[in-house]
């Protein structure tokens, strides 16, 4: 009984530790492929506006530093922002202005980023 004790220890510690390796690399590869593609990595927008008026929003755009990069009103179009297309449209705004926002450029009000991307 002896003789097998070690071999046996050492086996079971040693699929443990393969086991936990495997399982990390496999987090690591599902994190990468649940990223959703409208989440952008260089700033976030929020979308303001009221059940009584559908067809008018505000969007405000901000860099990762929680600054405002640029504001727009919305007015004659519904954002669904259940769609996907909604959301990456929103998304490919914000890193525009935040790029303008960037090079010192910024964006005016009526330069109508967002409604030139639901046209």
């Amino acid at each position: 009984m002896k003789k097998y004790f070690k071999p046996a220890v050492f086996s079971i510690v040693l699929s443990v530790a393969i086991t936990i390796a495997h399982a990390q690399q496999q987090d690591n590869v599902t994190n990468n492929r649940n990223t959703p593609q409208w989440v952008s990595d260089k700033g976030y927008w929020v979308i303001e506006s009221n059940i009584k008026t559908p067809k008018s929003a505000i969007v405000y755009f901000y860099n990762n530093d929680n600054q405002l990069v640029y504001k727009e009103a919305i007015v004659g179009v519904k954002l669904n922002t259940r769609r996907a297309k909604t959301k990456i449209k929103l998304t490919k705004a914000m890193e525009n202005a935040v790029w303008a926002y960037n090079q010192k450029q910024p964006l005016k009000d009526k330069e109508q980023v967002v409604a030139f991307l639901f046209r």
